[in-house]
């Protein structure tokens, strides 16, 4: 009986693809739009729709101004972090390429906006038609970051996208070191969220429901990509190790981890895109992800993994984290990373712990500092918003796109013999998915280094087995 009241509850509160949704400003109902046929065209008009100054020789030059931005907004400005838990010496950021490193001086990003970001839209059409219709009749004039109504401190479009370029290059530059580099920047995240979290523990807050269950979601999120990087870590000190029995087997009970975690984050953001989202289309192109999922990995931190599989998980997450309360757009950003977005599905779930973890733990981070800056007075919240959006449907243009989400879900689940079509889809997720994820969840965390019996996770050390 409960089960059933909360298949109900899902189709009261308008999940099923009947209901009716409200038209954004300057958007044509949200039907799915057909993907556009000439992406440089498109990406041509959106180059010129942006802040991006391009000199007289032709180059898009960065300044240091914006580079700086950047890297203050993934907390990588040069500040050192506290002791590590445990105790040891600051970990300073001297493993980062001198291009971050001060004196931060013009980064030349020509090749970056002109060859690699247009080749995202090229080879993910689905990006392409949400840049249509970001210029259909000058809604991409209507969008901003900041607060509703729109004041003076927001940030306009054409900021968005130098910020976006210079979050997109910074994570170019992150994910071209080295492994063991990788980890030593994750443990100077862990750092300094542990030191913001006693420091604002007493620290007294009222946030408003929508912005308490967006902090519970990424606290989620943060949880479960750190257990990703720990089963990744795992299986690369096992690859230096003899071959044998025990450590196929060892390799094998990783990768059915890193697929348990991957299917938990799809769970949680389906989840929130049946709740305080509202957004049932992309969450039904989440449930073709968790009915097809697959894959196994081997010990150098490949996976088998589909093309369309990856494709969809791309558009479907950009789909949803587009309004982010971020002004970087850093998960945005994220997502359509040239080495991501255009790099081999073999390495997307590493590239993807990794560049995740930067962005969620320098969103908390974020996150605390403002708490910390307004905790006697309540804030209205911050995302990217557009002018005259109804309360009916915030964000018009994750409404049309999440039709062409969920039409896509639909089609590579027919591929795998599964029909995700209809209401019924959101029974069998309460049904059938949800407990198959909650079992998943304990044996997840079972398996994860923790701080006492019941505590946070914790990130692997050197002296961890």
């Amino acid at each position: 009986m409960a089960l059933l009241a909360a298949v109900a509850t899902l189709e009261l509160l308008g999940l099923s693809s009947n209901v009716p949704r409200g038209v954004g400003p300057r958007l044509a109902p949200p039907t799915a739009p057909a993907p556009p046929a000439a992406p440089q065209h498109t990406y041509e008009r959106l180059l010129r729709a942006s802040g991006l100054v391009r000199r007289e020789d032709g180059r898009v030059i960065l300044p240091p101004a914006d580079l700086r931005a950047a890297l203050a907004a993934l907390h990588l400005d040069g500040t050192r972090p506290p002791a590590p838990d445990p105790p040891g010496p600051p970990r300073p950021l001297d493993f980062l390429p001198a291009s971050l490193q001060e004196p931060l001086g013009a980064v030349d990003v020509s090749a970056l906006v002109d060859a690699a970001l247009p080749r995202v839209l090229q080879q993910h059409p689905a990006f392409c038609a949400m840049a249509e219709a970001l210029l259909e009749d000058g809604f991409y004039e209507t969008v901003y970051w900041g607060v509703e109504p729109r004041d003076e401190a927001a940030v306009g479009f054409p900021q968005l996208c130098v910020r976006f370029v210079a979050v997109v290059f910074v994570l170019e530059e992150l994910l071209a070191l080295e492994r063991t580099q990788h980890l030593e920047l994750a443990r100077r995240y862990e750092a300094l969220y542990a030191d913001r979290r006693h420091g604002a523990a007493g620290a007294p807050r009222r946030r408003p429901v929508r912005e308490a269950l967006l902090d519970f979601f990424l606290a989620v999120k943060g949880e479960s990509v750190l257990a990703s990087i720990n089963c990744f870590e795992r299986m690369r000190r096992l690859a230096a190790s003899p071959d044998s029995a025990a450590k196929r087997q060892a390799v094998r009970s990783l990768s059915g981890l890193l697929n348990a975690i991957m299917a938990l984050n799809i769970v949680e953001a389906v989840v929130a895109n049946l709740s305080f989202a509202r957004w049932p289309e992309n969450a039904r192109a989440g449930v073709a992800l968790l009915l097809t999922q697959s894959g196994h990995f081997r010990e150098d931190l490949s996976q088998d993994l589909s093309y369309d599989w990856f494709a969809l998980y791309l558009v479907w997450n950009a789909c949803f984290v587009w309004p982010a309360h971020a002004p970087d757009m850093m998960c945005f950003a994220m997502l359509l990373t040239p080495s991501i977005a255009c790099g081999s599905p073999s390495l997307f779930q590493y590239n993807r712990a990794h560049s995740l973890f930067w962005v969620v733990r320098a969103t908390q981070l974020t996150k605390r500092q403002h708490y910390a800056s307004t905790a006697e007075t309540r804030q209205p919240a911050q995302w990217i918003r557009a002018d005259g959006a109804t309360p009916q449907d915030r964000q018009p243009l994750t409404t049309r796109m999440s039709k062409l989400t969920g039409a896509q879900g639909e089609q590579l689940a027919a591929r795998a013999g599964v029909d995700i079509s209809g209401s019924r889809v959101w029974y069998r997720f309460v049904v059938e998915i949800l407990p198959t994820q909650l079992a998943s969840f304990l044996q997840v965390y079972r398996a994860m280094p923790k701080g006492s019996s019941f505590g946070k996770l914790r990130l692997l050390t050197e002296e961890m087995p």
